[in-house]
């Protein structure tokens, strides 16, 4: 069988970029066995083609703020875990060539260096999980290295935007992704960038993954990618934080 990122590159290959928005495009999957790891990617893909959802986002024509609010509002309507979203906007993503042809990873950041960690980061439960670790021993001890390096209370007060939840979750392909659900209006600013900074156990940088969002595309649900393949065992140190654009 194929992982459903490949199915899709072949299926875009043979039928052009239009089949991402077409929903026979789901037998095809189907006959290549992209549904074998996971048959609820499925059901999933099916509804992001046939609500109109894919034709959007691959309009967009680059992984960006507003794609991703594409993403944001499905998971809205739909009440679809976001994580298997994700993962099916990046298959489509990727097959329609917005990442690295030998790399499913979303294009590398290039914003400012973030800051670096307090030596009072809160201590991780029992170090750096084992390779073999599953994945919710992956995401409580992600939790627990969380650290905002501007308080939830400035955030709002700043840019307006009250912070009610941060779940770190480890994806299909073993990346780290960081979801923030937030309510508010902008304060001030057109758009914002919030960024998740990993670092190793020698506070040096892994990966800044960032998302920029703005008040035009702003649903109370922001994606913060981190696309550094297995970063997840480097991980010692998460730093959260938010800039103006």
């Amino acid at each position: 069988f194929m992982q459903l990122h490949q199915a899709l590159r072949q299926v875009v290959a043979n039928n052009g970029q239009h089949a991402v928005c077409d929903t026979r495009t789901i037998n095809i999957l189907a006959d290549l066995q992209a549904f074998t790891d996971n048959p609820a990617t499925k059901e999933v893909i099916y509804a992001f083609i046939d609500g109109g959802y894919a034709k959007r986002f691959a309009e967009e024509g680059a992984w960006n703020g507003q794609s991703q609010a594409i993403i944001a509002r499905f998971v809205a309507d739909t009440g679809c875990q976001p994580s298997m979203a994700n993962h099916i906007a990046r298959c489509i993503a990727d097959a329609l060539g917005w990442f690295s042809q030998n790399s499913f990873n979303a294009p590398a950041s290039n914003h400012t260096l973030p800051p670096k960690p307090s030596k009072s980061a809160p201590p991780s439960l029992k170090g750096i999980p084992s390779f073999n670790a599953n994945k919710g021993d992956w995401e409580q001890y992600l939790d627990s290295i969380i650290e905002w390096k501007i308080s939830p209370e400035d955030i709002e007060r700043n840019f307006g935007i009250q912070i009610t939840t941060v779940s770190p979750t480890i994806d299909e392909e073993d990346d780290i992704t960081v979801y923030v659900t937030a309510q508010g209006a902008f304060n001030g600013y057109d758009k914002i960038v919030i960024h998740a900074a990993v670092y190793d156990k020698n506070y040096r940088l892994v990966e800044d993954g960032n998302n920029k969002i703005s008040s035009d595309n702003f649903y109370g649900y922001i994606v913060v990618p981190v696309y550094t393949f297995a970063n997840k065992y480097k991980a010692a140190h998460i730093a959260l934080y938010v800039t103006n654009e």
